[in-house]
């Protein structure tokens, strides 16, 4: 029984990281729409509880994804409301990442945001 659990969550990680390089793909191809779309849609994911043991909630990555997304928006096309954008979906993909269970992914995830919050908020000084 664990094992299919096992296999459920691994088939579950290679689906997420596959939308995941599809999204990065589209943004540096400068196709900005599609990579939030593919972003935006990883976010809604429903996140994985109970029975699905093994299996990790990448919402939060999907959300720092479709932060950095608002920021090579702005340095390309010199917005001025753009960081403050990034800074609003920053803080929901903290807020994403903090529903997870903890796992080393979700730390890393977590440490990145810190640094992200950091650099923008000093931008804007």
């Amino acid at each position: 029984m664990s094992c299919e659990l096992k296999d459920e969550g691994q088939i579950s990680w290679d689906e997420d990281m596959l939308k995941i390089e599809l999204g990065t793909k589209l943004l540096f191809m400068n196709d900005f729409q599609g990579a939030e779309s593919v972003f935006l849609n990883g976010m809604r994911l429903t996140r994985g509880e109970g029975s699905n043991v093994g299996r990790r909630d990448m919402r939060g990555a999907f959300a720092l994804q479709y932060a950095l997304v608002s920021v090579i928006k702005g340095v390309a096309s010199l917005a001025n409301d753009q960081l403050d954008e990034c800074l609003k979906r920053l803080w929901f993909a903290e807020e994403l990442s903090s529903e997870d269970q903890d796992w080393v992914g979700k730390v890393s995830l977590m440490s990145f945001l810190f640094v992200s919050f950091y650099l923008s908020n000093c931008r804007m000084l």
